[in-house]
């Protein structure tokens, strides 16, 4: 299994009912073929607490790599590719 970072968007509702986007960085994990298999929703801790300068700059890396991929949505519990552009 492989993984990478990558950004995600998804619709949600504010308490009186008004829909927006949230957009955010998940850690994406993929089968032997290439398929999303999961995925962990934990944006808030990427670059948080890191006990090495080396690995925090590596991570940083790998988090803005994210962004020269297709944004991903978020479909129930599921991510797919983003068919049309980041703001529609």
């Amino acid at each position: 299994m492989t993984w990478n970072y990558r950004v995600v968007k998804e619709k949600k509702l504010t308490e009186t009912e008004q829909e927006y986007e949230d957009f955010r960085v998940v850690e994406v994990y993929y089968n032997d073929i290439g398929e999303i298999e999961a995925w962990s929703d934990c944006p808030d801790i990427i670059l948080k607490d890191w006990d090495d300068y080396e690995d925090l700059k590596e991570t940083a890396k790998a988090v803005v790599h994210a962004f020269s991929e297709p944004v991903l949505i978020v479909n129930g519990v599921n991510l797919e590719e983003c068919k049309e552009g980041v703001n529609e």
